[in-house]
């Protein structure tokens, strides 16, 4: 864009440097406002509405502000307004679509703006009237009047032509977006970041740098003055835009551009005092607050997030002090320009009539202060209030260690000092008992049966099952201002977003040092037990070596911004290759053997067994049987596996060692997880790939900055609870829904009420349920296995049968997914009888 850099340079020129800590603006002008707004709406079902909850767009912008508002200061009452807004509306108005005849209708599209609002609530409520009044919506666009070029336009008879009015803008593009978030179809994104460029290039003034807010087809000529709400309209639809245009996208640059070239013409428009002018070019007009919030706002959250220069938080700081001088001694606001036509007559805006506490300003000013809540205006206070974290995963690390207590004999001194100083988690499972789904379901947060990314092979490749829209954790934190780094084994399959470093993992395997248990000469899957003793140093580049070596290296720099850094540890992982001080540290004469009940089986459906005793859904081969005919071998491959774990222990003591010694140390969040469980002849099984504890059971720490004293948390958790716990410990701006529950209540006390289920899927149709003290198996075939694991950690009582367990048993059964993708491949094709299509199918 033309005049780009002068125009920057020029800002920061005309802009005398603002700066306030968050404690001495006032916010608590805004909470009162907040409250107020709560507190005079009627949201009981019967109650006559008010002005807050008509279906009108500047109500919606009222609960996008409240509802900012509670999440900046986690106040639940403020967080669930705006859902509890809509829904009294749908309550209400019983036929949305007789209702809609006398609001949604292309003459008046500006009343449309709480249909975002809708889109947003139908992923959690069923409730009739929110499907029709979506699909009323729908059907008013796709009937709306368009000019040539296909942009959404107005007919007025005034005006004997269609006409494209700036405000139009927000309520579509707001609609679009979220109904491109929740289909998961990119074409309603492409269609609001169309509209945007086409309402840009109608209505821009690239003379003046600011909009006119009307052009009409059959008179180009026309120039409406540059009416401040009307350009605040267009800021705040871009900036609500390009919060959900991936970092990928082809138009993002181009979005950019343009934002760049707007919110500097109006930071140019700011008066001494931080506000702007009804007439952005009039200084003889009043100075408005509706647009001043709306720009505060924007150039705020422009700011952070990195879509616009330095220069714009300062501005944004000065509109926000400018706000209060606005605000009465009932902390209302006043000075807004009431709802308005439209007029080429400049003077026309100049006397409007201004009124105190109206709609138009209140979601604007909450947005502005939701956004001081969450930045510190001092210089580099960012790096320093966001913890970073540490992200290590071990993959398939069982419970075999210390803290666990799952084998007498695990030495796991690091994991379990860690542990001590951490929420240790002692019931934590896997989404799915394999390293593909389990990692991906995690990464990209979003459970395997809705996606179909059930097993290894390239059609379960989240690259064809999972929308290019879905962010996944790396990116998330990116694209919140982190320094995102990586190595070693994170995603099962590649993933390049989101990594402003990553090393991959380099396969350096000695093969002179690996022993094949079964001779090389074995075909698979028995070949697959390899067991190794490495003589290299265990702080070499050889094995896990490098990618630890890398993460010391890294916490050895210093970082500007706050870190993301994820550190995929290969071993335990066979093949069970180890230095040579981890295999001495076990007796090789004395391994103990986990107990393995005769008839362990007998009270499990067929379809259990058949997962023991094979190697699902890969081959059909009774794998225990013969290490257990071979004498020793059960003994040596439990040794292997054990110094393989004391190896990946050792690692992760380094990594933690270096983080202690780092300027980091007190200001990082860390995260210790397992991808799955591994049997050792548990249920007559070998490696991972069942839905029982000792497949799915994993070891999970998140220590919190400041921590020093472990506490213990047995309450069933899942690994999906990761990514939305550290979006909620972070604060993270996420516009996606996430499966899984934030943990953090859970941190702040030692054991403290909760009943959320774990589900855990493997394949279509096969399901397990974790809650309370009990876990259900649901095979696809509608079998059963239920048990009490408080009392019977191993499983070994069915309860399914009972009829004294039916109460919990029937409380589970309604935690299983009664959809689900069905996806099979050639290499599961072999074992289709086990999985099944959904019911509904």
């Amino acid at each position: 864009m033309k005049n780009l850099l002068l125009l920057i340079c020029c800002s920061i020129s005309t802009i005398t440097v603002y700066a306030q800590n968050t404690a001495d603006m006032k916010i608590n002008a805004a909470i009162q406002m907040a409250e107020t707004v709560v507190a005079e709406t009627s949201l009981e079902k019967g109650q006559k509405p008010t002005r807050y909850n008509q279906w009108m767009y500047q109500n919606y912008m009222i609960g996008e502000g409240i509802k900012a508002m509670g999440e900046a200061l986690e106040r639940p009452d403020f967080s669930s307004y705006r859902d509890k807004q809509i829904m009294y509306f749908c309550e209400e108005y019983k036929n949305i679509e007789h209702f809609t005849n006398r609001y949604l209708h292309p003459a008046t599209m500006w009343h449309c703006g709480m249909v975002a609002g809708l889109v947003d609530l139908s992923k959690k409520s069923d409730h009739p009237e929110i499907a029709r009044g979506i699909s009323y919506f729908q059907k008013m666009l796709n009937n709306a009047p368009k000019v040539a070029d296909g942009t959404l336009a107005r007919y007025k008879s005034e005006w004997k032509s269609k006409g494209i009015q700036i405000d139009d803008l927000y309520m579509v593009s707001s609609y679009w977006v979220r109904k491109s978030v929740g289909l998961g179809e990119s074409k309603y994104l492409d269609l609001a970041i169309k509209e945007t460029l086409s309402y840009y290039k109608h209505l821009w003034n690239p003379q003046t740098k600011l909009f006119h807010c009307l052009w009409v087809e059959k008179r180009p000529e026309t120039r409406i003055p540059h009416w401040a709400r009307g350009n605040g309209w267009f800021v705040m639809a871009i900036t609500d835009l390009l919060n959900f245009v991936p970092e990928n996208h082809p138009k993002r640059s181009e979005l950019l551009e343009v934002y760049n070239e707007v919110m500097l013409g109006i930071m140019a428009r700011q008066n001494k005092n931080g506000l702007w002018h009804q007439v952005l070019d009039h200084p003889k007009s009043y100075t408005e607050t509706s647009s001043s919030g709306m720009f505060t706002y924007c150039l705020l959250r422009g700011s952070a997030k990195g879509w616009l220069p330095a220069s714009a938080r300062t501005a944004g700081l000065r509109g926000w002090n400018g706000l209060q001088t606005k605000l009465t001694d009932k902390n209302q606001l006043k000075d807004v320009c009431v709802g308005t036509d439209m007029s080429e007559d400049v003077k026309y805006y100049f006397d409007r009539k201004r009124v105190t506490h109206d709609q138009h300003g209140i979601g604007p000013y909450l947005l502005a202060a939701a956004e001081v809540i969450n930045a510190d205006a001092t210089k580099d206070s960012f790096a320093k209030k966001k913890p970073n974290v540490l992200f290590i995963a071990v993959d398939d690390l069982n419970d075999w260690v210390g803290y666990l207590k799952e084998h007498p004999q695990a030495q796991t001194p690091h994991i379990d000092k860690l542990a001590g100083e951490s929420h240790a988690f002692t019931r934590a499972y896997c989404s799915a008992p394999l390293c593909g789904p389990s990692r991906t379901s995690l990464m990209y947060g979003i459970y395997p049966h809705r996606t179909g990314t059930y097993f290894h092979h390239p059609t379960y490749s989240p690259e064809k099952l999972i929308s290019p829209e879905r962010i996944p954790l790396q990116l998330a934190f990116q694209k919140n201002g982190y320094y995102t780094s990586g190595s070693g084994k994170i995603f099962h399959y590649p993933e390049k977003r989101g990594w402003d470093n990553f090393v991959p993992r380099r396969k350096n395997e000695d093969s002179k040092q690996i022993t094949y248990v079964f001779g090389e000469e074995a075909t698979r899957p028995l070949k697959d037990f390899r067991v190794g003793v490495s003589e290299a140093d265990p702080d070499s580049n050889d094995l896990d070596g490098a990618i630890v070596n890398w993460a010391i290296d890294q916490l050895k720099v210093k970082h500007k911004k706050p870190f993301f850094m994820a550190v995929g540890l290969v071993k335990p992982h066979s093949p069970w290759v180890a230095p040579k001080k981890f295999y001495d540290q076990y007796d090789a004469a004395n391994i103990e053997l986990p107990e393995v009940p005769e008839n362990d089986l007998d009270d499990i459906p067929d379809a259990g067994k058949y997962i023991a005793h094979t190697v699902y859904p890969f081959f059909k081969k009774k794998e225990h049987e013969i290490i257990v005919a071979k004498n020793g071998t059960w003994e040596k491959l439990i040794h292997a596996y054990l110094a393989t774990c004391s190896y990946a222990d050792y690692n992760v003591g380094r990594i933690l060692k270096a983080l202690e010694e780092s300027p980091y140390a007190k200001n990082t969040i860390i995260v210790l997880w397992g991808d799955h469980g591994w049997h050792l002849g548990e249920k007559e099984h070998w490696r991972k790939m069942t839905l029982w504890e000792q497949g799915t059971r994993v070891p999970f720490l998140i220590k919190t900055p400041g921590m020093t004293e472990g506490k213990i948390v047995n309450a069933p958790v899942s690994l999906q609870d990761i990514y939305p716990t550290l979006v909620d410990l972070c604060k993270l701006d996420l516009s996606q829904e996430l499966d899984g529950n934030s943990l953090k209540p859970l941190l702040n006390k030692k054991d403290g009420a909760w009943d959320k289920p774990v589900l855990i899927s493997y394949g279509p149709g096969n399901f397990a349920v974790r809650q309370e003290q009990w876990k259900l198996i649901r095979y696809a075939n509608g079998s059963e296995e239920f048990y009490d694991i408080g009392k019977d950690p191993n499983e070994y009582a069915n309860l399914a049968g009972n009829p004294e367990f039916q109460t919990p048993l029937a409380k589970l059964r309604s935690s299983i997914p009664k959809t689900w993708k069905y996806i099979i491949c050639p290499r599961t094709k072999p074992f289709e009888n086990t999985l099944s299509k959904p019911h509904s199918q």
